[in-house]
């Protein structure tokens, strides 16, 4: 997602030298794009990997989402890690 929104490697975002600025994307497109159904939510009732983030990913810059700690991983509707 990091990438897709600021189109620069690590450490690059605060330098303005994005590889081609005019790909740049919206946070929710990126969200959007990395699921199946191309939705920001779950439902009740369908499968899901997920993971759970310590920030809210939507509002988050590159930097900011490089940084993001990770709290929790499902996978098959079972926890593979969980940090409190």
């Amino acid at each position: 997602m990091a990438v897709a929104i600021s189109r620069t490697a690590r450490g690059e975002e605060d330098l303005g030298n994005a590889w081609h600025p005019e790909q740049c994307i919206s946070n929710e497109v990126a969200w959007k794009s990395s699921t199946w159904n191309g939705k920001l939510s779950i439902e009740v009732g369908e499968q899901a990997d997920m993971i759970v983030l310590a920030d809210d990913p939507l509002k988050a810059d590159a930097k900011g989402l490089r940084a993001m700690k990770v709290k929790g991983t499902m996978l098959g509707g079972r926890w593979t890690q969980f940090k409190l």
